[in-house]
């Protein structure tokens, strides 16, 4: 299996909307404990490998999942936003990432997760994309 998330952090660490609003924020799988927001929390898991008809194709499917955390709506709507552009810029063909021997594409999902607000625990915007990622070995 292909470990998608350096390459995958690393490039929304890059965007530099991210690097504005959630410098050094961005977590693999959960928010931890008392956070500073706004923050990015990432999770992805593999799906299955990408055959061909005369084989494996070297790629695999895997689901991402990014929410954006913070304490305003426009806050975590604009972290999304800069997710989107940084994974999917709505370019006709799939922009190719590639970072320390892991090449990827992403392509947002469609009907986005609708924002959320925690108003009993953290007080917390949260908002939602799902991707699908191709992944295979750089070459």
């Amino acid at each position: 299996m292909i470990p998608i998330y350096p390459a995958v952090r690393a490039v929304i660490a890059a965007e530099p909307a991210v690097v504005t609003l959630a410098p050094e924020r961005v977590h693999a799988d959960f928010l931890p404990q008392n956070p500073t927001v706004p923050a990015l929390v990432i999770q992805s898991w593999f799906i299955r490998d990408v055959p061909t008809s005369t084989g494996a194709s070297g790629f695999e499917a895997h689901r991402l999942q990014v929410d954006a955390y913070a304490t305003t709506r426009i806050v975590a709507d604009q972290l999304m936003d800069a997710v989107a552009n940084a994974l999917d810029p709505r370019a006709p063909k799939a922009k190719t990432h590639i970072h320390e021997g892991v090449k990827f594409s992403a392509r947002q999902e469609t009907g986005a997760g609708r924002p959320t607000h925690d108003g009993l625990d953290t007080k917390l915007f949260r908002r939602s994309l799902d991707f699908k990622v191709q992944a295979a070995r750089a070459a």
